[in-house]
């Protein structure tokens, strides 16, 4: 690469998302971290409630009582101490379902402003090239089902294997054959993903997410709580990015990195670089698999005989075919909700391969769930793989399916000087 030659290109991505987006931090609000009036969640400031209980000791008394108590919710509290909400809010948030007593937040800045991080957006990125890649070449599909097998039979061999660990390692080993034998030969170090810009909280909405799942029948119904099987799991209740919001991030290339420089050659990254130019194309050749497999799979398992999920991925087709179009825009599904296989490429191997790894790990991927003895438990009998896996998750409103989780468009934009 001569001196001339740019080393790193810049360029802008907007980023739409094209339904609810949620991206936890693993922190939920409890119902004495909120107060509910009508259809909008208020989140009390951390310190604020216990700031305002100390201005008496009248008040005080009553926040010990409310903070042993655990049936008595902020809200309680406050209109029984008569404190108005807005000496508490933190900030506020239109709920379109009834809340459960958890709310997963969405991930925010330190000024508590919620964003797209660029770590989930390059992993969205990674997991669709491979996945491409892996429909496209049989070359790399061999590679990935040979490290597959090695990993299965060194577990068989093991006497008590750590199981929770070899689930994410075989992952792991499968995605090296493609991209690189460890972090420092992994080619997505070619390509890099700022955070985006940020958003008020304000415009954050509180959804119902259900759990749908196959019975072994085929019926597709509300997953059962497995701590009960005779009743169904309780909606999940999330903060979200709704439909129709847009924020901007910056992407870059390092072309040194794909040069003819002999560290350049010494990463192996040359004989990637096509992949790199055509990254857009590639993440939309992943999203067209998994939108088809997801009009499939709704077209066989309809939610009480209704299809509006089918139909709501036909409509993403549509948006994905306009996409392709363009030549600087793809769809990509990430986060949380996106599904097993937008993050595996399990599903690509043969039958055989597929059920050993399931058997092997003991992925419960597609198996019907059974009773035992008031503990979970799980049958023999796997579903095929164009029903694994067997449940989703989908955000519902007025008890009706409305859309899945986690779909984005992304628009490459040049970065004006």
């Amino acid at each position: 690469m001569s001196r001339q030659e740019t080393i790193v290109v810049e360029k802008r991505l907007r980023i739409e998302t094209l339904s609810a987006l949620h991206i936890g931090t693993g922190v939920q609000l409890g119902s004495k971290e909120y107060a509910r009036h009508r259809q909008q969640i208020f989140v009390a400031k951390p310190g604020r409630v216990l700031a305002l209980a100390q201005r008496s000791p009248q008040m005080e008394s009553a926040f010990l009582g409310f903070c042993e108590d655990e049936r008595q919710t902020l809200t309680d509290f406050l209109q029984e101490q008569r404190i108005p909400l807005e000496n508490i809010t933190d900030y506020h948030v239109m709920a379109t379902a009834e809340v459960a007593r958890r709310i997963p937040i969405f991930i925010k800045t330190a000024e508590g402003k919620p964003y797209l991080p660029g770590s989930s957006l390059k992993g969205a990125v990674r997991s669709a090239l491979f996945r491409s890649r892996i429909k496209a070449d049989n070359a790399v599909l061999s590679a990935a089902g040979r490290v597959a097998n090695d990993d299965l039979n060194e577990i068989r061999h093991q006497k008590n294997p750590n199981l929770s660990r070899w689930r994410k390692r075989i992952g792991s080993d499968v995605e090296r054959t493609f991209f690189g034998k460890d972090e420092h030969h992994d080619f997505m170090r070619c390509l890099q993903f700022s955070d985006s810009s940020s958003r008020e909280p304000t415009e954050l909405r509180i959804v119902e997410v259900r759990v749908l799942s196959l019975s072994s029948n085929g019926d597709l119904h509300p997953a059962r709580d497995p701590r009960r099987d005779d009743r169904d799991m309780r909606p999940v209740t999330p903060e979200v990015i709704p439909k129709g919001v847009q924020v901007v991030s910056h992407f870059t290339i390092n072309h040194y990195l794909l040069s003819d420089t002999q560290p350049a050659n010494e990463l192996g990254f040359r004989g990637k670089k096509e992949f790199i130019k055509v990254w857009l194309a590639e993440c939309n050749r992943a999203a067209q698999d998994h939108i088809q497999q997801e009009i499939d799979f709704f077209k066989r398992h309809p939610l009480d005989g209704k299809r509006r999920m089918a139909q709501w991925y036909e409509a993403l087709k549509e948006q994905l075919q306009q996409a392709e179009k363009t030549g600087n825009q793809c769809l990509l599904h990430l986060a949380w909700g996106s599904g097993w296989d937008t993050k595996t490429i399990t599903d690509q191997f043969d039958d055989k391969l597929f059920d050993d790894v399931r058997r092997t790990l003991r992925l419960n991927v597609g198996r019907p769930h059974l009773p035992m003895k008031g503990r979970p438990a799980w049958g023999s009998i796997l579903l095929t793989k164009d029903d694994s896996p067997k449940s989703r998750k989908v955000v519902f409103e007025n008890g009706q399916p409305q859309e899945p989780l986690g779909w984005v468009k992304v628009s490459l934009e040049e970065v004006m000087d």
